[in-house]
């Protein structure tokens, strides 16, 4: 997988294509590929946007003494059924999990 766009990069695909210059031409010029112009010019003309949206950060739920816990209650007992083992600890987990 590619390296993410700088934000040099990005600016410089809408700049591009602001100036009248064709997919093709800014692919080969600056090694991007189409999919990847095309993303950022839909962003650029939907929101006005060209920043990185990195995925959100999810709270833990657990701490590091019961994930200790349940990695040594599920070492005694290997074939326990997660859920059992999450409800004993009280753990929530999301239902698309499972």
């Amino acid at each position: 997988m590619p390296a993410p766009l700088r934000r040099e990069q990005r600016e410089q695909i809408i700049a591009l294509k602001r100036s009248g210059y064709k997919v093709t031409e800014i692919e080969r010029w600056t090694g991007v590929s189409r999919k990847c112009i095309y993303f950022w010019l839909r962003r650029w003309e939907e929101s006005g946007d060209i920043s990185a949206h990195h995925r959100a950060v999810y709270q833990r739920a657990t701490t590091a003494e019961q994930d200790a816990a349940i990695v040594a209650a599920h070492e005694a007992n290997p074939f326990k059924p997660t859920r059992e083992t999450s409800s004993e600890y009280s753990v929530c987990f999301s239902k698309n999990l499972f």
